[in-house]
């Protein structure tokens, strides 16, 4: 990767709605276990004390890998460079010549099952949040869809380029 970065954009997942669900569901039912146990049967079983800890921690942990996920996007002279860190280490390089289209466009998360790392026949995707990508149509016939939160700059940029 020595060539000049034009574009760069870092994603994280950041929806209201996952962390709630995390926060008050998952995180809690551990203690929801024990309050219920305790009210009926007035004392607290160390077995159950043990396995909601290990519930518990393994949700907290569950929920920073999450936090820590990223989708990464660089645009240079010589392609297109994408990770999903930590699910991939390193970039994938998508090189001009391998790419036959590319556009920005709305898009519906449906398509592709959701947010995420996400594969289809076809077609694959990597976004975390939103409904706008970069649709990126191959010379072998495939598709990939990289979500993007900075549409307008990426179009100028591709125009300009005259991508």
């Amino acid at each position: 990767m020595n060539a000049q970065i034009l574009f760069t954009e870092t994603q994280k997942f950041r929806q209201w709605w996952v962390w709630s669900w995390f926060i008050v569901g998952v995180c809690n039912v551990p203690m929801i276990n024990l309050v219920g146990q305790y009210f009926e049967f007035g004392r607290l079983n160390t077995g159950l004390l043990i396995m909601e800890g290990i519930v518990f921690l393994g949700t907290s942990l569950y929920v920073c890998f999450v936090l820590y996920q990223r989708l990464e996007t660089q645009i240079m002279d010589d392609g297109i460079y994408v990770r999903f860190f930590p699910h991939q280490k390193q970039y994938i390089h998508l090189a001009w010549e391998e790419i036959s289209k590319l556009y920005v466009r709305q898009y519906r998360p449906q398509e592709y099952g959701g947010w995420g790392f996400k594969y289809r026949l076809y077609k694959k995707a990597l976004n975390v949040s939103g409904d706008m990508g970069l649709q990126i149509e191959f010379t072998n016939g495939k598709k990939l869809l990289i979500g993007t939160q900075k549409p307008d700059e990426l179009t100028e940029l591709l125009n300009k380029m005259g991508k």
